[in-house]
């Protein structure tokens, strides 16, 4: 029962929060329209018809009336919408008179101002489709009383008694002044959409200006012109000492905040007009720490048990990350669960929520950072991670986490949330600064060769990090870049001081922050794909040379990717957009045309990268399927074989008609050239294309399959490979044949395996001398065949006394075989047995004998001639 309790909660509370939710306006949906006319009707049905009609156009009112309701209520918020954000363009307005934002404040704003345009102009869309939907319905409505007037007229000209009736008089009546309740509900409606429309085309236009004004005035000349102007100096200490004042304020008026809203009784009022999305959230809560606790006890003891087992720093540092991550995975949960309740209850907007919800992420964050760093440089002696010395460790334990609290709170929370916080402009510009300068100088200090040196002595890094010239080098540009904000700002140039500092210090986040994940990636896939430790090299041995070309193809995109995004954030920060990076390489696009053809740099390493990445695509979806498709058909090799080929070429085919299209041969020009290559193709290439479409009917009809045994000019052999060209055999002598595969179609082959590889007769002959029993040859012959595991009982041996020879007695001995292979191995082993049965049983196996007759002998013999035999 226990374990169904989280369940429970988590349905209650979802339960609980939709049904408390407020209702959202529905005002894109129409009702179900009412008949327009009764055309067709015969008269004594229209008054049924009325009453329908009435019914319908009551509904009809009733959603309308709601519909203006909450129109009423839009125009209100829209309206207020529209105050806010006049009122935070004076307020920009006022900043870029007053030179207060730098060029990557400016672009947020740009950034948010679009964002704003973007939802505006969606609004815009959606309201003038409502206006035209009620627009048609009203016309409509209009129409329907029009026909419906002419029937009536025409009814009561003629003399019906139904126009005349009671009920007819009482139901039209009554549907005209539901059609003109509509109108008039319908018209106020109408009205109400028309000042909506006018209030978002009004703020519309204001941000198309603002926009286009800070765009091309205050970015395009007036900052980046006065970058290098000297601006009056402030007074720093003035300015320091109101930021501490504001800091100082804080928790006096965050407690006087809360003492009001309690003493005002908003609180309580609050909580009674939310007490049923209250107790789901709650529910919730208590789901997500009941799950939390389930999900640390079933994860935490197997990550224990495996970090103790791992030696390599980089997976041991995920591991512990992914420890501590699950340890306190119910402070991330809580964070998600803060998130969800501001929305659920609508306050998510509001300044007090959203500064509670930022601080409580900050918070939970920073705890993750800082006791990752305490278990990184907690010392050798200590068992910390890394391994380096106590008093080493402690230093940059202490600056680190001295430095992720400055960090997290500065950076994250105070800043992002100053206007919040009660903070100017001015001293929130000015407290960004020296944010940026004191992260500058403390990366500076963490970057001397006293400490750093032996850091980078214990840490698996590349070479070129512990180089000499490499470290002078990054000190050198910290320090230069330090200095030069430093004495920037001294001197006036606020601007440029500003300019630099924040783009500085965004490089450094932006370095950290690629490095990290640099490092997450390349630990990932060594553990996924490395050929000594990746755990799918291991699981699939055969394919470990495709698993470790796959992990340097992937490791370097991967390198590749995030120095490429590294990059592009870097140059954004420092006010060089995309586009600009993009005008600097237009040189790829030039190039010469051959008519369609356009062999420019860029079409020509594109044309190259498609044909590599259809390659690679190939290779991966074949491996894909070879061990997650075949396994579950039961497929035999040659199924296999012919469905892989076939993907290969159909990605080939397609990966060279995108690439073809890329360097501007279309597929019409194709077909053209393909017609004029017709003629060429019938005589110069004839073979060529004999043999391919011989391989495509080798593939497809499959006479010969992949490891089929063949005898070709009688070489026994495997098949290997069915190439579009050619068919690669090898022999039994280990030596390969490559045969054209028009060869293989037109000329006769033996192929032992067509059915498969079932069982084969094999034929061997052997033969007696004239006094042996031939029954009793026989049975030897069966003992012996019966006795060769090779041999299978059913069929069983069949032995037959063939002919009478010349010197011999001749048998034909049939038997079948389990398998093509055991051919060879068993003629020898039958054989072999034979010869010693017989020998056991004194069978003699005749050789051929011939009588010689001498004529004459020679005079000049050395030898005389032999002795005649005597005729006794």
């Amino acid at each position: 029962m226990s374990r169904r309790i989280p369940l429970f909660y988590f349905c209650a509370c979802l339960l609980l929060i939709s049904n408390s939710l407020p209702l959202q306006a529905v005002e894109a949906q129409v009702t179900p329209s009412a008949p327009l006319a009764a055309p067709g009707l015969s008269p004594e049905s229209l008054p049924d018809f009325l009453s329908d009609s009435n019914e319908e156009l009551a509904k009809e009112i009733a959603f309308v009336k709601e519909q203006l309701h909450l129109a009423r209520q839009t125009l209100s918020r829209i309206n207020k919408e529209k105050e806010d954000c006049l009122a935070k363009i004076a307020a920009l307005n006022a900043s870029l008179a007053l030179r207060q934002l730098n060029v990557n404040r400016t672009e947020t704003e740009v950034a948010s101002l679009n964002k704003r345009m973007a939802m505006v102009s969606g609004q815009i869309k959606e309201f003038e489709d409502r206006l035209k939907i009620l627009e048609q319905k009203l016309a409509q409505r209009t129409e329907s009383l029009a026909v419906l007037q002419k029937q009536i007229a025409s009814l009561r000209q003629n003399g019906h008694p139904v126009a005349g009736s009671k009920k007819m008089r009482t139901s039209y009546r009554k549907y005209e002044s539901l059609v003109k309740e509509l109108k008039l509900n319908g018209q106020a409606y109408q009205e109400i959409l028309k000042n909506i429309l006018a209030a978002l085309q009004a703020e519309l236009e204001i941000l198309t200006a603002t926009d286009t004004y800070i765009r091309e005035e205050y970015l395009g000349k007036t900052l980046r012109g006065e970058l290098f102007e000297r601006q009056v100096i402030q007074p720093r200490l003035a300015q320091l000492n109101n930021i501490l004042e504001t800091l100082a304020e804080m928790p006096g008026k965050a407690r006087a905040w809360a003492m009001q809203t309690a003493q005002s009784g908003r609180l309580v009022a609050f909580i009674k007009q939310h007490r049923d999305v209250l107790i789901g959230l709650l529910l919730f809560l208590l789901f997500l720490w009941v799950w939390a606790r389930k999900v640390k006890a079933l994860v935490l003891p197997g990550l224990i048990s495996w970090k103790a087992k791992v030696s390599e720093l980089g997976l041991t540092t995920l591991l512990d990350f992914i420890r501590i991550f699950v340890t306190r995975l119910f402070s991330f949960g809580l964070v998600v669960w803060l998130y969800v309740s501001f929305l659920a209850l609508g306050i998510l907007e509001m300044e007090a929520a959203w500064l509670v919800f930022h601080g409580l992420a900050a918070l939970v964050v920073l705890r993750l950072a800082l006791r990752m760093i305490q278990d990184l440089f907690a010392g050798e002696e200590k068992g910390g991670i890394l391994p380096v010395a106590g008093a080493l460790a402690r230093h940059y334990r202490r600056h680190l986490k001295a430095l992720a609290v400055y960090f997290f709170v500065m950076g994250v929370f105070i800043l992002p949330n100053a206007p919040y916080l009660g903070f100017t402009d001015a001293n929130a510009s000015f407290l960004r600064h020296l944010f940026q300068v004191v992260l500058l100088a403390w990366v500076f200090l963490l970057l001397r060769r006293r400490y750093l040196d032996p850091l980078l002595r214990q840490l698996p890094v590349p070479p070129f990090f512990t180089g000499a010239v490499f470290l002078r080098t990054i000190r050198s540009a910290v320090g230069l870049v330090l200095a030069l904000v430093v004495v920037a700002n001294l001197l006036g140039y606020r601007f440029l001081s500003d300019y630099v500092a924040e783009g500085a210090s965004f490089i450094l986040v932006v370095a950290a922050l690629s490095w990290i994940l640099g490092e997450g990636a390349y630990v990932v896939l060594r553990l996924t794909l490395h050929p000594e430790m990746g755990l799918l090299t291991q699981r699939y041995l055969e394919q470990r040379k495709f698993f470790t070309r796959l992990h340097r193809v992937l490791t370097q995109a991967a390198v590749l990717v995030l120095a490429a995004v590294a990059v592009l954030v870097a140059l954004k920060v420092w006010g060089i957009p995309p586009g600009r990076l993009a005008w600097a390489f237009r040189w790829v696009t030039w190039g010469p045309a051959l008519g369609p053809l356009k062999l420019t740099p860029l079409n020509v390493g594109l044309t190259v990268l498609i044909i590599y990445l259809g390659f690679w695509l190939s290779r991966l979806i074949r491996t894909l399927i070879e061990f997650k498709f075949y396994p579950h058909r039961g497929w035999d090799p040659g199924i296999q074989y012919t469905v892989s080929r076939t993907v290969h070429y159909v990605i080939l085919v397609i990966t060279a008609f995108i690439a073809l299209n890329v360097i501007g041969i279309s597929l019409t020009s194709l077909a053209l050239v393909i017609g004029g290559l017709g003629v060429g193709i019938g005589f110069g290439l004839q073979n060529i294309v004999s043999n391919f479409v011989s391989g495509l009917i080798l593939l497809f009809e499959r006479p010969i399959k992949i490891g089929d045994m063949l005898v070709i000019d009688g070489q026994w052999g495997m098949v290997k490979e069915i190439r579009v060209r050619s068919t690669i055999f090898q022999t039994f002598d280990r030596y390969f044949l490559i045969i054209p595969n028009s060869e293989l179609l037109s000329n006769k082959i033996l192929n032992w395996t067509y059915s498969g590889w079932g069982i084969n007769r094999l034929g061997l002959k052997v033969g007696v001398s004239y006094d042996s029993d031939p029954r009793r040859v026989t049975g030897i012959i069966e003992e012996v065949c019966k006795a060769n595991p090779r041999v299978v009982k059913d069929p069983p041996p069949q032995v037959f006394f063939q002919a009478y020879g010349d010197s011999s007695l001749d048998f034909n001995i049939w038997v079948y075989l389990g398998s093509p292979s055991d051919r060879i191995p068993a003629t020898h082993e039958l054989n072999s047995a034979i010869f010693e049965a017989f020998q056991a049983n004194g069978i003699e196996i005749p050789f051929p004998q011939r009588d010689l007759h001498i004529r004459s002998w020679s005079p000049k013999a050395p030898f005389p001639p032999p002795e005649a035999p005597s005729k006794e």
